[in-house]
């Protein structure tokens, strides 16, 4: 009875709750609603209303604001030929608020359209017009025109003081304020300003909630898709885009905007190598264009396709086409872009007397637009504001014109509704403190009745530690019994898998002593395998031509770091010292790739522990030629890596084939030392896939140096704009006891997977990190019945399973789901970068290799836990 009534009273002040919210947002939305009004109407009735005379009279023509409209549709070749009709006719006199908003108009219609030379005659008689005369918001949306124009034409340092003062002067007009936002967060974008383009585009959502009108709306979509593409959020870029492109509201927007969203829609597929669909997408972005100033934004799109797929013959065509169209139209910042693109293609070519020249006018356009200032000239304006709002208020007192009525009747209205939400917010804030109270007394009641239930508890829990560990000690058994089975297959990492994912958890279970011993034997012995199971798929990736490399900044004393952590316990068990020294001055970073350099550190090092005995290592680095290169941003060195150890070492006879496949010093080594004799094999097809060289001095009995040089990049001091690939990371929060990850992200998890023995070591695994519940199925026929009764929030896909394998399974949920389906990361021994690749394009999200290790798993679910939850929180 007692529980009935307390939970009736807390029904009851929920439903108030709900009622006094309703009523919040209601008048809240009418505030909004009165403030707002309807888009299109409200857009004009600004622009008049910022445009009149001490009277109050609008002075605009109906022919200014009919090509204003066409201009704002972006039919700007129709606008501008109603412009050129109103060239003769004369509407006030020069310097007047409909005088400057015709030329400003004018200019950019011209801009657009491609007539040059009349859009400059109409950028210079807006610069005779003393426009500091007139109004405040006269002169906001002035300003924002000339910006737009000198943004255009690529002179940013005038463009962002125009900016400033657009953003500064204006007070009420709201569509206005959203384009200052917007134009000021693609300039930013444009210099690289990441920062600062993200508080533009925070401060344009405030705006959001105003009805604008569906130009101004898109932009907004468009800016903030761009912002998230340069930020690297594809996802959310995609997602943010498709609104341009959805029922009903896609023929709201014009040709141009959804061709802006084609253009950028093929940008996101070039990033993700579909370059099939970004052409297409490109394709059609072209065709919607109006004028070749547009067109030449899809071309040199196009172009960059053509170069992302090494067709850098065919590229050139087209940004030579673009080249002349930017100097046509006097676009530096285009004209930037496409001398950059042309570069790297000149450079591909070995055309290096291109590249040069190229350089010479890339800086002349950097330095005459003021790209690498932008940011700093908006910083000091925004620092001397106070100077610049006190001559502005000056001004402003001398034009501004009294209050209007309706200004009155909106304060009033303010006012009386501020005072009704401050009394609902009072009831409110009563009935809360009610339910507090009787919460209150009915925790007292409940208090005696959870000691008796605590009592209860406590002795459950004692017989539940009985019953775990005798669970325990049953799945052990069948664990080592399922690891055995699982070596029959005709699969060799599926069982592996098995093999060494029991192995950890039986080294987590209570084992005697040698036991422990045993275990450990195992997990060793099927790391060496796994080792040369891995160096057969190298050898064979590399012998195939299918071998891939990379290039990204790495920390060098980093690298050196790992290679040494990695060694330390082997060395220590043999009495070896292992050092190191770095002869390189002031040089901390190189480009390259860090997976395949590590790879032959590591194998050198470790054929060095394995020949040597109570001795000495050292991994030395060298800088043998540095090769310096005028007006780029990087320049090249040669870099030399030495492995010197006290070993057995090699005789003559043998260093001539030691680089060979299967050849070790004698046979006599395979059997004491291990080994299959690929390693030397692997480093040196690696080295010399990465452009360098490989060798090796040695004497028998006197010790052996394995060195390998690589020309590399170097990036100039200061540049920071690339983090190291192998940079500090945070310390991986994954511990053997660690069982609170499910409590952290809840999740809803489908495991597809056939193999008996591979899903117990999944589910234990599941079991350990928290998630004792979740779905499993052994072929996709299954996995789509679940999907169709369940909520999923993770789908962990196998790929060879009976009746309907995991990649047809995976294009059938997208067909069926679309962008509503949740992340599936496929679970599969194969682990060659193509199969990697096929499934990526499939549309899985992700690639787990088997054998996985725990910690594996464990910082997959950790990543798209996090990811699940955050987009949880914000539905």
């Amino acid at each position: 009875m007692l529980n009935t009534a307390i939970l009736d009273i807390q029904y009851k002040a929920r439903r108030a709750f709900f009622i006094l919210l309703c009523l919040l947002v209601v008048a809240l939305f009418s505030i909004i609603s009165f403030s707002s009004g309807n888009a299109q109407q409200r857009s004009e009735k600004d622009l008049v209303t910022t445009f009149q005379n001490k009277d109050k009279t609008p002075t605009i023509p109906e022919e200014i604001l009919k090509g204003i409209r066409l201009y704002n549709n972006h039919q700007y070749n129709q606008s501008a030929a109603q412009f050129g009709r109103l060239t003769n006719q004369v509407y006030g006199k020069e310097g007047t608020s409909p005088f400057c908003l015709y030329q400003g108009y004018s200019m950019l219609s011209n801009l657009y359209a491609g007539n040059t030379e009349q859009a400059e005659a109409a950028y210079e008689t807006l610069e005779r017009c003393n426009i500091n005369l007139l109004p405040s918001q006269q002169q906001s949306r002035l300003f924002f025109l000339k910006a737009c124009y000198q943004e255009s034409v690529g002179e940013f340092s005038e463009a962002i003081e125009n900016y400033f003062y657009a953003e500064y002067l204006n007070k009420k007009d709201t569509s206005l304020m959203m384009e200052v936002q917007l134009n000021l967060a693609q300039l930013f974008i444009k210099s690289e300003d990441l920062d600062r383009a993200k508080e533009c585009i925070r401060k344009a959502d405030h705006f959001r909630y105003y009805d604008f009108d569906e130009r101004i709306k898109g932009q907004h979509i468009l800016t903030k898709s761009l912002w998230l593409f340069k930020i690297s959020d594809y996802k959310r870029s995609h997602g943010n885009l498709t609104k341009l492109f959805s029922e009903p509201d896609v023929e709201k927007y014009s040709d141009i905007t959804k061709a802006e969203g084609y253009l950028l829609l093929g940008k996101l597929n070039t990033v993700i190598k579909n370059f099939q669909e970004a052409s297409e997408n490109i394709s059609l972005a072209r065709t919607m264009f109006h004028s070749d100033r547009d067109q030449s934004e899809a071309i040199l799109e196009l172009a960059y396709i053509y170069q992302q797929e090494l067709r850098f013959d065919e590229s050139l065509p087209l940004i030579d086409q673009v080249v002349t169209t930017a100097r046509k139209h006097r676009n530096r910042y285009l004209l930037y872009r496409a001398l950059k693109m042309q570069s790297d293609a000149y450079r591909e070519l070995s055309r290096y007397q291109d590249v040069i020249r190229n350089s010479e006018e890339i800086e002349s356009l950097v330095a005459d637009m003021g790209l690498t200032g932008v940011g700093n000239s908006y910083a000091q304006l925004i620092q001397s504001k106070d100077k610049i709002l006190k001559d502005a208020t000056q001004q402003i007192r001398q034009n501004e014109n009294l209050i209007t009525e309706g200004q009155d009747r909106f304060n009033k209205f303010i006012k009386y509704g501020s005072a009704i939400l401050i009394l609902l917010m009072l009831i409110l804030i009563g009935l809360l403190f009610g339910q507090l109270q009787v919460k209150r007394v009915a925790n007292k009641q409940l208090v005696e009745r959870n000691n008796v239930i605590r009592d209860q508890n406590d002795e459950l829990r004692k017989m539940n530690a009985i019953l775990d560990d005798a669970k325990r000690q049953a799945e052990a058994g069948l664990m080592a019994k399922s690891n055995f089975l699982a070596v029959t297959s005709h699969e060799i990492r599926t069982p592996m898998n098995g093999i060494m994912g029991m192995a950890t958890l039986l080294l987590d279970s209570n084992l005697s002593e040698e036991q422990k011993k045993y275990v450990e034997t195992i997990e060793r012995s099927s790391e060496n395998l796994l080792v040369i199971l891995n160096d057969i798929l190298d050898f064979s990736k590399i012998e195939a031509g299918k071998m891939s490399l990379e290039s990204k900044l790495i920390d060098l004393k980093q690298l050196i770091d790992e290679v040494m952590t990695i060694f330390s316990k082997q060395a220590k068990e043999k009495n070896i010292r292992l050092t190191h020294e770095v002869g390189l001055a002031n040089i901390n970073y190189f480009k390259g790739d860090i997976l395949r350099i590590r790879q032959v550190l590591i194998n050198l090092v470790s054929n060095a522990v394995k020949f040597t005995q109570d001795g000495e290592i050292k991994i030395k680095v060298d800088l043998e030629e540095l090769i310096r290169t005028p007006g780029l941003n990087e320049q090249n060195a040669r870099i030399r890596f030495s492995v010197i150890d006290d070993g057995i070492g090699i005789s003559e006879e043998k260093q001539r084939k030691i680089f060979d496949a299967f050849e070790q010093e004698d046979t006599s080594t395979s059997r004491k030392y291990g080994g299959i004799g690929l390693g030397l094999s692997i480093s040196k097809k690696l080295v010399e896939l990465m452009g360098g060289e490989i060798g090796l001095t040695s004497a028998k009995g006197e010790g052996t140096t394995f060195f390998f040089t690589l020309n590399v990049k170097l990036p100039q001091a200061g540049d920071t704009a690339e983090e190291p690939v192998n940079g500090q990371k945070k310390a991986k929060t994954y511990s053997e006891d660690d069982t609170n990850l499910a409590s952290r992200y809840p999740m809803n998890i489908l495991v597809a997977e056939d193999n008996p023995f591979n899903k117990i070591l999944v589910e234990k695994l599941l079991d350990k990190f928290g998630y004792a519940e979740f779905h499993h199925a052994e072929n996709g026929i299954q996995v789509l019945d679940i999907m169709s009764n369940n909520d999923i929030d993770l789908i962990l896909m196998d790929i060879q399973m009976p009746e309907k394998d995991g990649l047809t399974t995976t294009r059938e949920i997208i067909e069926k789901y679309g962008n509503d389906r949740p992340p599936i990361v496929a679970l599969t021994a194969d682990a060659n970068e193509s199969s990697k690749e096929i499934y990526l394009s499939a549309g899985m999200d992700d690639f787990l290799s088997k054998p996985f290790k725990p910690e594996d798993l464990y910082d997959l679910l950790s990543r798209y836990g996090a990811k699940i939850t955050a987009e949880k929180e914000i539905v």
